[in-house]
């Protein structure tokens, strides 16, 4: 299925979070200070998830605040020894990593000769004449003399993902710097499909949402460029991240990021598609980039022979049937994943029989009602403390700034997106737990007011999905179904689900066993009959 989305005029160019097209919603008024122009600032880093935060937050937090909204050429995220990572990850020393960075910047921002016409050429009329008929913008470049560009480069923290750094772009003929962000996936990440895909779900959100998210400038999937490894620049989002400075906001803040919350979560729901899977993305063209949406992968695409290992790959177009059931889709998900481990290890399967067992599950589910009516939205699956991104205003007021990592976003039933974001109301700010090891209870009077302001905007549907345990099963299914069982801690949590699932569909079907069983009994049928009669008789009685 191709979903068409026509571009803003100044998509190429635009450095912010500029206009977006898409649906309406609730959201648009709460976001508009953050998508409008305004000077980047400190933030953390773009992907966290396996990484604890190399700084620790200050103990004035509206100090922080207010930093975080000016512009500054020093991240807050710069470590202060950067070997840690250079180790973990094999990766270039940061000192001989940034001259080729420098190197990078200036192929892709080369300085440009301008063109100083003589005096005795060009009379006052002349002038006047051109200024009619071009921009002031583009004729002060006329006029002014030649500039080298400058390059700032910083090291910020990154994570499992990624590597972080910070590019602060300065011009003699700009009056405003640009603050960007360059994204390069660690080694063991820079595959083929990785990059384009980070890439077209960044788009396909500026373009269909009014979410506060970056702007992609450049990219290149391949190894040519002075990195010699794909890349993504990005436009860097303003304020400090969320997590850094939970433990100093005030009660009235964290109100505050609780009511956002919600309302990106409900954005996000808006968002449809008919099946769920992977936003990826067609060469843009002049008026209109299009996206499509394939299956999930059954093998990590950070696995390099994951395409070798299944050479028959169901495509998008292969796949794209309009009419399939939720039911349909979690069969053949399982049939796959069934295939992959016939074609990985025929002779010694690990998990084949969990397949089975998880489509008996679905079945279960499916009888019930509980897998829904096939429409899917679309979900970011690590909408935690730590990719959202946090400014004040100068009344003091906090509004959310900025969402970040969006590699695992993808399109899912409506009830995956209601897996309740219980760091809000919890002590869970840096990593979430397991939804089924999380305990989603307040446990403090601020945080029962927590929950109940962010109940109260995503309303009472989105609730009776996020907290029913048959909801919170349906979940862990759809992992399974998505992810896999990669490993033996895996094949747990599954057993783990397996037994959980089996007693409450016991529980759930009593009652209707119950009542069949009445209908079916003779004593029951005989009693009722007893009852008629007597109401008979006394009908009479009374005639």
């Amino acid at each position: 299925m191709e979903l068409l989305v026509t571009p803003p005029a100044d998509l190429e160019h635009c450095i912010g979070n500029g206009g977006r097209i898409g649906p309406p919603s609730d959201s648009e008024d709460v976001f508009h200070l953050a998508n409008e122009s305004s000077a980047p600032a400190n933030t953390d880093t773009m992907d966290t998830r396996d990484d604890e935060p190399l700084t620790r937050p200050r103990s004035n937090p509206q100090k922080i605040l207010k930093t975080a909204n000016k512009s500054a050429t020093v991240s807050s995220s710069i470590s202060i020894d950067s070997r840690t990572s250079t180790l973990k990850y094999s990766q270039e020393p940061f000192d001989q990593y940034q001259v080729r960075v420098k190197a990078l910047c200036k192929t892709l921002w080369p300085a440009e000769p301008r063109l100083s016409p003589p005096e005795g050429r060009v009379s006052g009329v002349a002038k006047s004449r051109i200024l009619d008929a071009v921009r002031v913008k583009k004729l002060r470049r006329f006029l002014s003399p030649s500039s080298e560009k400058e390059f700032i480069i910083e090291r910020l923290a990154g994570g499992t993902y990624n590597r972080i750094v910070g590019i602060t772009v300065t011009d003699v003929s700009i009056s405003e710097a640009k603050s960007l962000i360059l994204r390069v996936p660690r080694p063991q990440m820079a595959v083929l499909g990785y990059i384009e895909r980070e890439v077209a779900i960044l788009r396909y959100v500026r373009q269909t949402t009014t979410l506060p998210v970056a702007d992609v400038i450049s990219f290149d999937a391949t190894a040519n460029n002075h990195l010699e490894s794909g890349y993504v620049i990005q436009s860097r989002l303003p304020g400090v991240s969320l997590h850094t400075i939970w433990d100093e906001l005030t009660h009235e803040q964290r109100c505050t990021v609780a009511e956002e919350t919600g309302q990106i979560i409900l954005a996000l729901q808006t968002v449809k598609n008919s099946k769920p899977g992977i936003v990826e993305a067609s060469p843009a063209n002049e008026r209109a980039q299009k996206f499509s949406v394939g299956p999930f992968d059954i093998k990590s695409p950070y696995d390099v022979d994951w395409k070798a290992k299944i050479p028959h790959h169901v495509s998008d177009e292969e796949n794209d049937v309009a009419t399939q059931t939720p039911l349909d889709w979690f069969g053949t998900q399982f049939g796959r994943w069934l295939a992959h481990e016939l074609l990985e290890s025929p002779a010694q399967i690990l998990y084949w029989d969990y397949q089975f067992r998880f489509v008996q599950v679905a079945k279960q589910m499916d009888s019930l009602g509980i897998l829904g009516d096939g429409e899917n939205c679309l979900c970011h699956f690590d909408l935690a403390a730590r990719n959202i991104m946090v400014q004040t205003q100068q009344n003091g007021s906090l509004n959310i700034s900025g969402i970040v990592d969006w590699d695992s976003a993808a399109f899912a039933p409506e009830f995956v997106s209601c897996a309740p974001p219980s760091w809000l109301w919890t002590n869970q700010k840096y990593y979430d737990a397991e939804e089924s090891e999380a305990s989603s209870t307040p446990s403090t009077p601020e945080q029962e007011h927590l929950k109940e302001v962010f109940d109260d905007v995503v309303g009472f549907n989105w609730t009776w999905f996020a907290y029913r345990p048959e909801y919170r099963l349906a979940r862990e299914l759809f992992y399974f179904a998505q992810r896999g069982l990669p490993d033996g801690e895996a094949a747990k949590k599954a057993d783990k689900f397996l037994k959980e699932w089996a007693a409450l569909y016991d529980s759930m079907m009593e009652p209707k066993q119950n009542d069949a069983s009445n209908k079916r009994s003779p004593s029951s049928d005989g009693a009722h009959k007893d009852e008629t009669l007597g109401e008979i008789e006394q009908d009479g009685a009374l005639d």
